[in-house]
């Protein structure tokens, strides 16, 4: 029963990442644009494109991304993390309320794409450990 239940759990968990991931990359698109237009000098380096981009920067966005998933994918620990790529507190200070409204936008399906992960992983756990022999 614990099987087929965490089974079951795995496979909707997996189905809403890969809908997660779609529209988290619909809205870095969308934001990557609107910044482009609309605030060309804040930092924006969605695309991990950037010519300046060093391995001091791998390492303190990988430790944020560590971080962010130890914090169970909350708003905070997802900002911080968008932070490494956009300027975040120069959008927010900006008057421009799509840009915001992207980011916030952005920063929420992130979080909930690490707690769909988290979810399906323990899912995933639960499975191989009830598995019969």
């Amino acid at each position: 029963m614990i099987l087929a239940i965490s089974l079951l759990a795995f496979i909707i968990c997996w189905l809403a990442l890969m809908v997660n991931f779609i529209i988290m990359a619909f809205t870095k698109s969308k934001l990557n644009k609107g910044l482009k237009k609309r605030l060309p000098k804040v930092r924006r380096n969605l695309n991990m494109q950037d010519s300046n981009f060093s391995f001091s920067h791998v390492k303190s966005s990988s430790i944020d991304l560590i971080k962010m998933f130890f914090n169970f994918g909350s708003k905070e620990g997802s900002t911080i993390y968008y932070n490494n790529f956009v300027d975040v507190q120069a959008i927010v200070d900006s008057k421009d309320n799509e840009l915001k409204r992207l980011l916030n936008k952005s920063i929420r399906v992130t979080s909930r794409f690490v707690k769909i992960w988290i979810v399906m992983v323990i899912s995933l756990l639960l499975a191989v450990l009830t598995w019969p022999n």
